[in-house]
């Protein structure tokens, strides 16, 4: 998948998409059942900051009755550009095995994302 594929999908005509994101990282460190959702926001927003998305899946829903849906599952890795400076790329042992362990191609992503 190219991002010039991408720009040709259709999106307008789903019922509803799905997105799902594979970043080097996820865990927010600290969280209670006590945090107000303001401070539940900002150490998410922060996790968010931190680590990069590494991959990217959409699925398009197109509705054909009330139990049967058509669905297309889209997916593309996300790697840095070399002209965009000389970007630091956090990773966490656990998203590592996590992706490693779904069959993430980390030679595709280093090779050939967009």
């Amino acid at each position: 998948l190219t991002l010039k594929t991408l720009k040709t999908f259709k999106f307008h005509l789903a019922d509803f998409i799905s997105l799902d994101l594979e970043l080097t990282g996820i865990s927010p460190k600290g969280n209670s059942i006590l945090d107000t959702t303001e401070i539940r926001y900002n150490k998410y927003r922060q996790t968010a900051e931190k680590f990069k998305i590494i991959s990217v899946g959409i699925t398009t829903f197109i509705k054909n009755s009330e139990t049967d849906f058509t669905c297309k599952p889209y997916n593309f890795y996300v790697f840095p550009e070399e002209n965009s400076g000389n970007p630091q790329i956090n990773w966490e042992l656990g998203a590592i095995i996590f992706n490693r362990d779904h069959q993430m191609d980390f030679n595709k992503w280093i090779n050939k994302g967009i």
